[in-house]
This record gives structure tokens, C-alpha cells and sequence, in this order.
């Protein structure tokens, strides 16, 4: 009478655990790749919000329309974050491409995020205020010479 196999053998356990293994190694491998995508991703969103609301600030006066470089942002962040603010001029003389480029105060081992945001504003807002600011301090002082002689 043939007998009847009620049991796994040991060969099938070890290559049952085996491949349990792997399931699992491939899993927290994925799950580690998935954290840092999800992280970078909430930086660069983070990244774009502050460019956004620096340029809005810089729209309405609030914060001034000038050229910086990596000028640290106050923000209640982890990471600290730095911004520069730089100017082009465009094919339009009415026009000025004003460019705001946020990103992650890190070392570049650690990928920090950037995120640039270009506007073109009307130079009435830049150019003109600081060209109308000179010309009215050199009428006044052509006036007072005027006054004396």
C-alpha cells in the first residue's frame, strides 16, 4: 500500500521562506523609495509655495523689488530655506523678466530642492520708481545751485 504525504519537507520550508524573504526585503525597499518620493515631493511643493508668495509679495510692495542672492527666507521649517531675486530685460522695453529662485539651504550631497518662478512685470514698477528717485534728487540740488548763484 502506498503512503501518503501528510507533511511538507525540510527543502520546501527553507525555499517557502526564502521567497518569503524576498517578498518582504522588496517591500521595505519599496516602501523606503515611496517615503523619500513623498518627501521630495512636499519639499518641492513647499518650494514653489514660498517662490509664489515672495513674488505676490514683491507685486505689491510689501517686500522689496531688488536684486538678491541667497537671502535667507523666515520660515518655520525643518530645513532652512534661502531665496535670490535676480532681473532681466526683455525684447519689450515695458516689460522686466524678474526671476525668484527658492531652495533648500543644504549641502549638495543631500539633492536640495530648487524651485524657479519667472514673471515679466511692467518696468513701471521698477525701473521708473528708481529712475523718477534720481531725477528728483538732482532737480533739487539743480534748484538750490540755482538759488545760491
Amino acid at each position: 500500500m502506498p503512503s501518503k504525504r501528510s507533511a511538507f519537507t525540510l527543502l520546501e520550508v527553507i525555499l517557502a521562506l526564502a521567497i518569503l524573504a524576498g517578498a518582504v526585503a522588496m517591500l521595505g525597499e519599496l516602501i523606503t523609495l515611496s517615503s523619500r518620493r513623498a518627501s521630495d515631493a512636499y519639499a518641492e511643493t513647499r518650494a514653489q509655495l514660498l517662490a509664489t508668495s515672495l513674488m505676490d509679495e514683491m507685486i505689491v510692495g510689501q517686500t522689496k523689488l531688488e536684486e538678491q542672492s541667497d537671502e535667507p527666507l523666515d520660515v518655520e521649517d525643518s530645513v532652512d530655506w534661502v531665496y535670490s531675486v535676480s532681473f532681466e530685460s526683455t525684447e519689450i522695453d515695458s516689460l522686466i523678466s524678474v526671476e525668484v529662485l527658492v531652495e533648500q539651504d543644504l549641502e549638495r550631497k543631500y539633492r536640495p530642492v530648487k524651485y524657479r518662478l519667472v514673471r515679466w512685470l511692467p518696468t513701471t514698477s521698477t525701473k521708473k520708481e528708481k529712475d523718477d528717485e534720481s531725477e528728483d534728487t538732482s532737480e533739487s540740488s539743480e534748484s538750490s545751485e540755482g538759488d545760491d548763484g
